[in-house]
């Protein structure tokens, strides 16, 4: 018993150790980790988890199974320690298979065998899976010169992606797309829309030559984030491929441009009711209400991501200034709890000014949203909005942060033999894999003997 003890606290502090360590690793930002674009992933729960590449809370996860399965620890307790640490069943056999593909079928079996154990959030909701485990594109796979709509339809139609980011800060895409077939994309979608579509508010200190392009499951929308006139300016300069890297959205994912006008006839989360006609609106700067010039309110926006859970896609570089709306200071004013100035600490006002000060480096505000019952928004500095109010500013940069839980209640049984089924052969890569799904286990509670009185002393 002390040997088996011994062995337990020794593979407990080595885990530990690990643990740390990666944690430590984590914890330090890399060169280039905004540069290439985690952050595209990072700004929202819903992306998938298996794909953040080059770096990502993933690849902890991902290290951290490898690290047990390479040191022999038994699959179940890789199981149970993963859901532990709050991984679903499903990206555990994910990541248990892509490193041994040849037990495939073992660990689909033992994922079952545990799955009446765990309570129900060790599995997520069907809406959290959609294209949570696709596949790499192949470059053999490709043509000699592939075109957007190459990738489009790998992306639609085969679920493939590109899993890395080119370093697009420094003017390298992923791939080298004609200028006439973006303008065709462009076009398509202002017929689709009604109008020039677009995720982002774009700042002028990020400095790329690369064209982002995004494409939308639903309705299988390609998105460019050029506007018409550029690339039109850009066939005439006789300009015939540019630069370009692809982006990823999944079901639910909307472009900002399409909240345009919902607020002319929806009550606000504020509970006014908007006259602003959103026709009328121009991009000439902000109009009167809480609308932008686009016509859109981030009430708009909290409104249909907490009925719908429809979200606009992540900004490019939030950091350096890009953004989803600017929004009214008023709305904002309506929308949280904005302090005083005397309810203020004085040394925080001042760095609120001096933040104000910058006019054109404004950082934006974030915004967190959760899809839930109760208080469900979070502003990261009210205080800024305070002095912007008293500098009488109309509007302030904001950046949207989506989350949800996305996994099944607590108090009900897990229940995901079909996402776990769907991980191991997405993970395993095997075309011949055969899983076997075993009976339903009834658990029967141990019968323990009572527990000796307790020593007054």
């Amino acid at each position: 018993m002390i040997g088996h003890l011994g062995k337990t606290a020794l593979a407990t502090t080595l885990l530990a150790y690990s643990l740390a360590a990666a944690a430590q690793t984590t914890a330090t930002v890399e060169a280039g980790t905004d540069d290439i674009g985690v952050d595209f992933y990072e700004q929202n729960d819903f992306y998938t988890t298996t794909l953040n590449s080059p770096e990502s809370t993933a690849s902890f996860y991902e290290r951290q199974v490898n690290w047990m399965l390479q040191n022999g620890y038994p699959l179940a307790s890789v199981f149970m320690s993963s859901v532990g640490r709050g991984m679903t069943l499903a990206d555990t056999a994910y990541f248990m298979s892509k490193a041994n593909p040849e037990q495939a079928e073992a660990i689909f079996a033992l994922a079952m065998d545990i799955m009446p154990n765990v309570p129900g959030w060790a599995c997520s909701v069907d809406s959290a899976m959609g294209n949570r485990y696709d596949s790499a594109i192949n470059a053999d796979e490709l043509p000699p010169a592939p075109t957007l709509e190459t990738f489009a339809s790998l992306y639609f139609d085969q679920n493939k992606r590109f899993m890395e980011y080119s370093n697009w800060q420094q003017n390298k895409g992923q791939a080298s797309i004609r200028v006439d077939e973006l303008l065709r994309y462009k076009q398509q979608e202002i017929e689709l829309a009604g109008r020039d579509s677009w995720w982002y508010r774009p700042d002028d200190r990020v400095s790329t030559d690369v064209i982002m392009a995004t494409l939308y499951p639903t309705n299988r929308r390609v998105v460019i984030d050029a506007r018409l006139e550029e690339l039109q300016q850009l066939q005439r300069s006789g300009t015939e491929q540019v630069q370009v890297m692809l982006l990823y959205a999944e079901s639910g994912q909307i472009p900002m441009s399409d909240l345009r006008g919902a607020a002319a006839t929806e009550t606000s989360a504020a509970g006014t009711q908007s006259t602003a006609d959103p026709a009328s609106q121009t991009p000439a700067g902000l109009h009167a209400g809480h609308y932008d010039d686009y016509g859109i309110s981030a009430s708009d926006v909290i409104t249909r991501f907490n009925t719908s859970g429809e979200r606009a896609s992540p900004t490019r570089d939030w950091h350096k200034g890009d953004h989803h709306l600017q929004v009214s200071v008023k709305e904002l004013q309506t929308l949280f709890a904005i302090p005083r100035k005397a309810e203020v600490n004085p040394t925080d006002w001042q760095r609120w000014e001096q933040e104000l000060d910058k006019t054109q480096a404004l950082t934006p505000l974030r915004m967190s949203l959760y899809q839930g019952e109760g208080a469900n928004r979070w502003l990261n500095e009210p205080g800024l909005v305070a002095v912007a109010a008293e500098r009488q500013m109309e509007a302030l940069p904001v950046v949207f942060f989506y989350h949800s839980n996305q996994r099944q209640s607590c108090g009900v049984p897990a229940d995901c033999s079909q996402h776990v089924r769907d991980a191991v052969q997405k993970g395993s890569g095997r075309q011949d894999f055969a899983p076997v799904t075993p009976p339903p286990r009834s658990l029967v509670s141990p019968i323990y003997p009572p527990l000796p009185p307790v020593s007054p002393n």
